[in-house]
This record gives C-alpha cells, structure tokens and sequence, in this order.
C-alpha cells in the first residue's frame, strides 16, 4: 500500500517508490487566492508561508471575471493573487496541500464576522515543465481522484512556447496575464531544477517497479 506523502513545503521522502525515492520530479507549488477583501491577501499569504515556507513570489493583483458561481457565497467586485513558494514541491502531494487550503479558508472564515458565507476562497496547485494542475473537491469528467475526497485536473498545458488553455479550463486560467505569470514562474522553475529533471530524463529518478 502507498503511504501518504508529507509535503509541507519539502519535497517528500516517501512515495509509492520506495521509501527514500520519489517517483516524479518535484514541482512548483503555488496558491491563488480571491476575494472580494483585499485586505485578506497579505494575512493569508502570511498563514499559506508557516504552512507552505517562504515565498518565493506573487502575482500582481488580477480582476476576477464575474460568475454566477461564486457571487452568492463570495460576494462581487472579485480579485485574485497568486503566491508562488520557494520549496519544491512533490508531484504527488497536491491532495495533501489541498485540505490544508479548505482548513485555512476555514480559520479565516471563523477569524470574524464576515458580510458573506466564504471570505476567502485557497487554490493550491502545482507548476512543472509540461503543464499546470489545480486541485479541486468537486467531482468531474475531467478530474481525476486523488487522496480523501480531492481530485486534480491539467488546467494548462505548456506548448510551442506558452501556457495553453483546455476546453475546460476556468475562465479566469485563460488570462493571458496568467500565463505569462506563469510561464516565467516556469522558467524559473526550469533553471532551478535543470539537474533533477536531468537525472529523472535519463533513467536516475525511482520509478515504480512492473508488476
């Protein structure tokens, strides 16, 4: 049986693998938050660096498209920001960083008397060399089940050169704004982890065994 990965910011040490091995390459993990309190950012992003460790960037503030989707539970007037962390990051460990998101929103949900029903709304995901994936705890066709209830999906994949969006990516992920956020997010990630990626290219990484 696979045991749980521990991220916390560190790239984990126990994978389905082996015990000292992890399957993937590490990633880069970021968290995107909106909100129609701006002044929510900074102590969220503050409470997401105990959890997470430094912070390696952030995101200019964005204007979240309109829908009817979050309006009645966040309010309107949206923004969005993105904190990018300086620990890698393991592949397999977004499920992990996902409930640790829900039990935030929930501190700061609780934190005060808020106007509306969700303050604060925390997506972690996961930045690599081919693509960006998002985690979620709502099921759907092009979602798949990880750990305890939360699935993932590839919102952008990287190609000739640039983020691409998917038929079913979110509207505010097809930002060209994000992606060129992004895009140098990968970059940095790129050059940060060009002798990993190169071990795990030729055949050094672990790999799970054939049955």
């Amino acid at each position: 049986m696979c045991e749980k990965s521990e991220p916390r910011g560190k790239l984990s040490t126990r994978s389905c693998s082996g015990p000292d091995d992890p399957a993937f390459p590490p990633a880069r993990l970021f968290c995107g938050c909106f909100s129609a309190f701006e002044e929510l950012f900074d102590p969220a992003g503050e409470r997401l660096a105990e959890i997470f460790g430094p912070i390696l960037k952030k995101s200019p503030i964005f204007d979240f498209p309109e829908t009817r989707v979050y309006g009645p539970t966040m309010g309107r007037d949206l923004k969005r920001i993105f904190f990018v962390f300086k620990n890698l990051y393991p592949q397999d460990g977004l499920s992990e960083a996902k409930k640790k998101t829900c039990a935030l929103e929930e501190e700061i949900r609780r934190s005060r008397k808020w106007p509306v029903p969700r303050p604060i709304n925390l997506d972690p995901g996961l930045v690599a060399e081919a693509r960006l994936v998002l985690a979620s705890t709502k099921d759907r066709a092009h979602r798949l089940p990880r750990a305890d209830g939360i699935y993932e999906e590839i919102t952008l994949i990287f190609f000739e050169g640039s983020f691409r969006p998917l038929m079913w990516t979110y509207p505010d992920f097809r930002n060209p704004d994000y992606h060129r956020f992004f895009e140098e997010v990968r970059r940095e990630y790129l050059a940060e982890t060009r002798e990993i990626r190169r071990r795990f290219h030729e055949g050094e990484g672990r790999r799970p065994a054939h049955p």
